[in-house]
Parts: structure tokens; C-alpha cells; sequence
């Protein structure tokens, strides 16, 4: 209920793409609102202990344009302050493509809609490669999204933008990772 501060449930920074692939995080949300607030479910190399999603791993300028704090992070963004406030936007940064600021780029066209349930699956294969998922549907693969050599945590957070307290119901979060047997 303070203004940029988050809640997020998560792993250590414990995830390298070219040795682990392919990764799969799974969330099924619902929010009970879609206002001033901020959602963010993929990877980083962030820990999730003390974090904030604008100030740690990616912020916008109220309108189109998306600012990457972590070097590393790969996920879905839905943030009340877009002009497109209510779609899932498929953000990454760090990999052999360079990251893609304009958020109308990254816009699935897929609502979040108040008090519904959505299934949200990210894929990262071992080569960089990321496919985003929204309820079972394949809407966005881009070659080279994600670094293969840095290691990540997986997180789900949701972060006030106002006083206002905010709320995420989730169903479950489940993560899946090739074990690296070398170290």
C-alpha cells in the first residue's frame, strides 16, 4: 500500500538458459483490478528479496516508451500507467537482439480482464530463444530474447503505483529447468 513497493514470490538467482534449457515458468492470475499498478512474470538476474519492478527491472514513461533497469530479464509486463494499460506486453532485454523500448511492439493483444483467471507460461530455450504463452496460446517468439550465459531468478510481482493496496490472486507458479549436472 506504499507507492512502488512490491510483493513477489520467487527463486534465487539460480537459472542459466544455455545450461538449464529449456526453462518453463507457469502462473495461472487473476487481478481483481487492473489500476495503478504494475505486474511483472518472467526472469532476471535481480533477486526477488528487496526489489521494486520499476526501480529493479523495467519502468515506462506513462505512455509508450519502456525503460529496462535490470540488464537481464525476460517476462510479461502489464502496467496501469501504459496507454495500453490493460494487455500483456512480452519484454526482454539481454540477449543477442537488442531489447525493444516502444511497448505497442510488444503489446500481445491480449487483455488481462478483472477478476478472470489467465495462464501465463514463458519458454526460454537453450539457445536465447523466448516463447510467451497466454492461456495455452502461442503469442510472441523472438530468437536471441535472453542472455544463455547469465544467471537468473524467476519472479511474480505485482507493485503499487499509488497508496492504494493492491491485489494478485494466484492460483499456482510453477518453474522447470534441465539440471546442470557440471557444477
Amino acid at each position: 500500500n506504499e507507492v512502488d513497493h512490491a510483493l513477489a514470490v520467487g527463486t534465487p538467482v539460480a537459472f542459466d538458459v544455455g545450461l538449464m534449457g529449456t526453462i518453463v515458468a507457469e502462473a495461472r492470475v487473476r487481478l481483481v483490478d487492473l489500476d495503478t499498478k504494475d505486474v511483472f512474470f518472467g526472469f532476471t538476474d535481480i533477486s526477488p528479496n528487496t526489489f521494486s519492478v520499476q526501480t529493479d527491472v523495467i519502468s515506462n514513461n506513462g505512455s509508450t516508451t519502456l525503460t529496462y533497469a535490470a540488464s537481464d530479464v525476460v517476462g510479461f509486463y502489464l502496467s496501469a500507467e501504459l496507454t495500453d494499460d490493460e494487455d500483456w506486453h512480452t519484454v526482454y532485454s539481454g540477449g543477442t537482439t537488442s531489447a525493444e523500448t516502444d511497448s505497442t511492439e510488444l503489446d500481445v493483444d491480449d487483455d488481462a480482464v478483472a477478476g478472470e483467471w489467465q495462464v501465463l507460461r514463458l519458454e526460454l530455450a537453450v539457445n536465447g530463444t523466448a516463447r510467451w504463452y497466454v492461456d495455452g496460446v502461442l503469442v510472441r517468439t523472438v530468437t536471441g530474447a535472453v542472455s544463455t550465459s547469465v544467471d537468473l531468478s524467476c519472479m511474480l510481482a505485482v507493485e503499487a503505483k499509488t497508496a492504494n493496496i493492491e491485489l494478485m490472486h494466484v492460483d499456482y507458479m510453477m518453474v522447470e529447468a534441465v539440471r546442470d549436472w557440471t557444477i
